[in-house]
């Protein structure tokens, strides 16, 4: 099993203490002024590291991972929410949802490649072969091997 790397004082977080500090930063966290979890988390006097500790430290303690999970919702909530209102750069929501809260696009689904037939053309002695390639046209000139076409056969 792993266990978490272990922080200063790490013996500290016992789970009535975690749960005490979550009850805080839930508080914090329905504060108008308060926007992201790191400014709630420096309310309580904690860093970012703390917080990915104890979802380790606690990774079977349902309680505390979904009072964790709530909070970081509120955030997210409240980072898309003024992103709409235009409180907040879209690009600031952009980046913070992306990086804090898992947002990711889509990636487009690449198109069918069609299968198409050359096109022939015949110009006097020699032929010319249209051959689609999926990016543009591409034209070669080749010598006509093909019976009854450019050869007089």
């Amino acid at each position: 099993m792993n266990t978490p790397k272990r922080l200063p004082n790490a013996t500290k977080w016992t789970e009535e203490r975690v749960i005490e500090h979550l009850k805080e930063i839930r508080r914090h966290s329905f504060q108008g002024d308060v926007m992201y979890l790191g400014r709630a988390l420096i309310r309580e006097g904690l860093y970012g590291h703390v917080w990915s500790y104890w979802k380790r430290l606690f990774a079977n303690n349902d309680a505390i991972l979904e009072a964790m999970y709530q909070i970081e919702y509120v955030f997210e909530a409240r980072l898309f929410e003024s992103a709409l209102k235009k409180e907040v750069s879209p690009w600031v929501a952009i980046f913070g949802l992306k990086n804090n809260h898992r947002w990711c696009e889509k990636p487009e689904p690449e198109p069918e490649e069609k299968k198409e037939t050359p096109m022939i053309i015949e110009l006097s002695e020699d032929t010319l072969i249209m051959v689609r390639t999926g990016r543009s046209d591409e034209f070669k000139l080749v010598k006509s091997d093909i019976p009854g076409l450019g050869s007089g056969e």
